[in-house]
């Protein structure tokens, strides 16, 4: 089996209740599984709610899973491959400003 970058980003997405941003869309249906590492700036003073969310077609089937991050803290989880593509969105669960975020998919064929 070998193991590869699927999906990398770092941004400073708004923060705050009802706030949500698009990190962006990945392509795993090559994959038998994945593994995602969410993870907050070192700086941060906000945390952050990732949502995975199941894209078929143009259509959102649902939330996969949701991985909240605590201010400069990570998380990862490993996922038996859910379908062709998912969709990662923070949905900004602190107080209003900013915060760093990042999401690395690595799939495993």
């Amino acid at each position: 089996m070998s193991t590869t970058l699927a999906f990398n980003i770092d941004v400073t997405v708004p923060s705050g209740v009802g706030v949500w941003s698009p990190l962006g869309t990945v392509d795993v249906h090559e994959f038998t599984q994945i593994r995602v590492l969410a993870y907050t700036h070192k700086d941060s003073t906000a945390a952050a709610k990732i949502h995975l969310i199941m894209i078929e077609g143009e259509e959102s089937i649902a939330d996969m899973d949701i991985i909240s991050v605590e201010p400069q803290s990570a998380v990862s989880r490993v996922y038996d491959v859910p379908g062709k593509m998912l969709q990662f969105v923070n949905e900004g669960p602190g107080p209003n400003g900013e915060t760093g975020v990042g999401v690395v998919v690595y799939g495993r064929v």
